[in-house]
């Protein structure tokens, strides 16, 4: 899984023009019928909803270059346009490079969120083509002997960040049981074992209800204190987190003061972007079943939300066990729906 890369973009360089005559037997002047080179291809991102990584993204990307023109005024083909696939959610920004010498306007700099499933982005313009001789015909000079060159195409150096899009993010401190909610309530199957950080990457997995709505949830790696300063690669994780529209809180229940996770989890996603935790969520107080604490846990943890004035909903579950999960589906459909219909307001 890589959700960051640096690349090389480089449009296709246009075709030569060509210098050739039509010589006829008893032609004293002899018109000129060279070809225009055709143009380069171009690179074009498309934001792919079946692409999940930039693993496959090549690190130089170079379209192909347009054929030459031909005598009797045969125009080259234009270079094939290459298109790469991204994950959707990918985020494409570009820097300035050393060995890229000309300084950048401001206006010029690319800068795309690619978030619209299918749609296709132009990063770098292929060069165009060289004229043939033709084009430099006058009066005075009736043969001309000399065509151009095809264009170079556009070079970019780009950054590739991909932001996981989601309608819900699970937030949660490692082996809080994530993974085995997002695998109760969805069809994803991320890898799940009693220990840590069993989940280095974001997962995505669907949620259907029977009447045919779907929302998709992400399973975000286990965050640890100091995940905004970048520890425990908390950057990495915490990006995935930014493109949730509902926070869903999985908290271990059976743990001695959970609520102090819970406060662990909002401080560092307040510490990394200011906001994010105001954003809707729901809190899944996971492994309520295990021990009998864990059951006396859960009207304190009540209590500091309402004395904290937290309009936030804290459910009981068992994920392992797939108690309570239909609740939790049920007030998360409502949620999200809210978010929906907010978004599609004028």
């Amino acid at each position: 899984f890589t959700d960051f890369i640096r690349v090389v973009v480089k449009g296709g360089t246009g075709g030569d023009g060509c210098v050739a005559f039509n010589r006829g037997k008893f032609e004293s002047k002899v018109p000129p019928s060279g070809g225009n080179g055709g143009r380069g291809g171009n690179v074009i991102f498309v934001a792919s909803p079946n692409h999940s990584s930039l693993h496959s993204v090549l690190r130089t990307i170079n379209a192909s270059r347009g054929q030459n023109g031909k005598g009797h005024m045969q125009h080259g083909s234009a270079g094939k346009n290459l298109i790469i696939p991204v994950p959707l959610g990918t985020i494409v920004r570009e820097f300035e490079e050393e060995r890229y010498n000309r300084p950048f306007k401001t206006e010029e700099k690319l800068n795309l969120d690619l978030s619209i499933p299918d749609a296709q982005y132009v990063v770098a313009q292929g060069g165009s083509g060289g004229k043939g001789n033709p084009h430099f015909l006058t009066n005075a000079n009736r043969s001309p002997k000399y065509a151009t060159k095809g264009e170079e195409g556009r070079i970019r150096y780009l950054e590739l960040e991909l932001k996981t899009i989601a309608d819900a993010g699970l937030v949660g401190l490692p082996n809080a049981g994530k993974s085995t909610f997002l695998t109760a309530v969805s069809n994803a199957h991320p890898k799940i074992a009693p220990y840590p950080f069993t989940t280095l990457n974001p997962y995505i997995g669907t949620v259907d209800y029977s009447d045919r709505f779907q929302l998709t949830i992400a399973d975000i790696p286990g965050l640890i204190q100091g995940a905004h300063k970048n520890v425990g690669l908390g950057h990495s994780f915490l990006r995935h987190i930014e493109r949730s529209k509902v926070l869903v809180y999985v908290i271990d229940l059976s743990k001695n003061k959970p609520w102090e996770d819970w406060n662990s989890l909002q401080n560092e996603l307040e510490k990394y972007r200011s906001g994010l935790t105001k954003r809707p969520s729901l809190i899944v107080a996971n492994k309520a079943d295990i021990t009998e604490k864990a059951k006396k846990n859960l009207p304190i943890f009540e209590t500091i939300l309402k004395e904290k004035e937290q309009e936030i909903v804290i459910v009981p579950v068992s994920a392992k066990y797939k108690k309570n999960i239909v609740k939790v589906t049920t007030l998360l459909r409502q949620i999200v729906e809210k978010v929906r219909e907010k978004e599609e307001l004028p």
